[in-house]
């Protein structure tokens, strides 16, 4: 497993030549889901710091506000101290590390299924379990990504990082800083949509990630390479959209 690992991510044409239907794929899985449960955990000390607390209660108020509701400094003082409690912050801890976990089985199957299809589109027929392996092996691309930007998150003074928080998208762009052409921009030049489909057309281990794919379904697969290309557009044109649609539908994103 680790041989193909390396093998994939150092020489993907290659590396990938050793993924096929009968690759083991349970224990790349659970690898992959504790490595991510472990970067989101690096979270810990910036989740139960104050000043995460207060840009919690501010982007409480401002959806529910955003909703018609209107609130009082004494319910707004009640909600900090119901965010501030520690069984509050024990199950935001928890629940994020764990979701994290969760979150990455489905991504795969996700890929998994997106692989599958493109492979027949590509005029190859594949088992799902050698498309989903094609996904769970170029997939540390993507852990690295993630532990980058929680080293920035960490390494930041929480109260610079939470102050412009107003939304649940703020706050989702304070923990998970983009490493794409959206760093040097904000949701204020573009607005939040625009600003979502920037980061998200040039996030650099997105765009690595479909890369290793490219080459899975060209090596692993057996999909000819000029229709690899247009699979892997239509799997970065699939990848934008799963992260730009869930913004139109947050209150004050449009």
């Amino acid at each position: 497993m680790w041989k193909s690992w390396k093998s994939v991510l150092f020489d993907p044409f290659n590396g990938f030549k050793m993924i096929s239907t009968g690759t083991k794929v349970g224990m790349p899985t659970l690898i992959c889901a504790l490595l991510a449960m472990v970067i989101t955990a690096l979270l810990v000390p910036v989740m139960t710091h104050p000043a995460y607390a207060e840009a919690l209660v501010r982007m409480q108020v401002q959806t529910l506000e955003a909703m018609g509701q209107e609130f009082s400094e004494a319910q707004v003082s009640q909600m900090e101290q119901q965010l501030s409690s520690p069984g509050m912050r024990t199950w935001s801890i928890v629940s994020s590390v764990v979701g994290s976990g969760i979150s990455v089985v489905i991504g795969l199957i996700l890929v998994g299924l997106l692989v599958w299809v493109g492979a027949r589109m590509g005029g190859v027929t594949v088992r799902f379990r050698h498309a989903y392996a094609v996904g769970v092996f170029a997939y540390p691309v993507l852990l690295l990504g993630s532990l980058i930007r929680e080293i920035l998150v960490v390494s930041a003074d929480p109260y610079t990082l939470f102050q412009n928080v107003r939304t649940s998208l703020d706050l989702g762009y304070a923990l998970q800083p983009p490493l794409s052409m959206a760093a040097v921009l904000s949701p204020s030049d573009l607005g939040h949509v625009g600003y979502a489909l920037v980061n998200a057309a040039t996030d650099i281990f997105s765009i690595l990630y479909l890369v290793l794919l490219y080459a899975g379904l060209v090596s692993s697969v057996g999909v000819p390479r000029r229709k690899a290309v247009l699979v892997t557009v239509l799997f970065y044109v699939v990848f934008v959209a799963f992260s730009v649609v869930p913004v139109l539908f947050v209150p004050g994103a449009v």
